[in-house]
């Protein structure tokens, strides 16, 4: 799904948008999960203990973990310069996630991509000798 087809989907949904200005707080580490986001203009930091963990940018979705988990918000989310987001409630992620097949799959293409990432920066060197398994003996 391309990024304006996941805005278009949030905004046929009816989702209100929020405007925060640049360094303006979305939500802080630990917070209860109560909203989804979906950058409408702007961009936005993911930040853990003052380091820039992923940057979001329009189109794109994030707190949607926290809402399909229902634990605490791992990082903070921090608006860089004036931006909208889309703010997606927890009945409204619900319903889309069950309605919209296409929704459904930009979430897990998005949760595989930061899986993948997060792999990437913490791969061994490939200096470190790769160890086969052992043969089975017959």
């Amino acid at each position: 799904m391309a990024e304006s087809e996941l805005l278009a989907l949030v905004a046929a949904a009816d989702v209100a948008v929020t405007s925060y200005p640049h360094g303006g707080v979305i939500f802080v580490k630990d917070d209860a999960p109560g909203h989804a986001y979906v950058v409408k203009s702007g961009r936005v930091e993911i930040r853990e203990a003052g380091r820039v963990l992923e940057r979001i940018e329009p189109g794109e979705i994030f707190g949607e973990v926290g809402m399909i988990d229902r634990g605490p918000r791992s990082a903070s989310a921090v608006a860089v310069g004036s931006t909208d987001l889309y703010v997606v409630d927890r009945a409204t992620f619900d319903r889309l996630v069950r309605d919209n097949p296409m929704f459904a799959a930009a979430i897990m293409r998005d949760m595989a991509r930061r899986l993948r990432a997060t792999n990437a920066r913490h791969r061994p060197p490939s200096s470190l000798p790769i160890v086969s398994s052992p043969s089975k003996s017959a």
